[in-house]
């Protein structure tokens, strides 16, 4: 049961690190998109100011051209804002539940431990009890006697073993003389 408890964990907790190294990916490409909507920001802004005057219409054009795209990389920051903040929210959720599996997993280890603690008190107890009454046991039957019925016993057995080779030795004696009497 442990060692399914602890495989579990450790699912768990490397599909949390997947997670995170992914949310860690999505955050960075977030910011990459956010520097480089910056950097686009800053050179049209540099383009804008270092061109020569020209004709009042073709600045008002440009003007127009570099207020649409200020305003789509204004777009886009925000868009990426809510991304990094969304993937924020997200990776400390993955925390959170990540944490919550880890107390989890000490107390179950807690519980398992207390478990197993609980059955070596048990077997040290059986064995205790095991040991006692063999040595009531032992004591209820004098030795003395155990040891001469043992003894009786024996000698029956070799007796009894003496009689079955003579009716064997019997038996093959019928047979041999009814073999004759054919």
């Amino acid at each position: 049961m442990q060692d399914h408890l602890y495989k579990n964990f450790v699912d768990m907790e490397e599909d949390h690190t997947k997670r995170v190294q992914g949310l860690q990916k999505e955050a960075e490409g977030a910011r990459e998109q956010l520097a480089e909507a910056l950097n686009r920001e800053k050179l049209q802004k540099n383009l804008l100011a270092s061109q020569n005057p020209s004709s009042g219409d073709s600045k008002s054009e440009q003007l127009i051209e570099l207020t649409k795209q200020n305003s789509f990389l204004e777009i886009n920051y925000s868009r990426a804002t809510r991304q990094l903040q969304a993937l924020k929210d997200r990776e400390a959720l993955s925390k959170r539940r990540l944490d919550d599996m880890e107390t989890e997993m000490s107390d179950m280890q807690v519980s398992c431990m207390r478990r197993i603690n609980d059955l070596k008190e048990w077997k040290r107890n059986a064995s205790f009890q095991l040991k006692t009454l063999y040595e009531q046991l032992r004591v209820a039957i004098p030795v003395a006697e155990y040891e001469a019925a043992f003894k009786d016993v024996e000698i029956y057995k070799q007796k009894n073993g003496d009689l079955m080779v003579r009716n064997k030795e019997y038996a093959e004696k019928i047979s041999q003389i009814q073999r004759d009497l054919r």
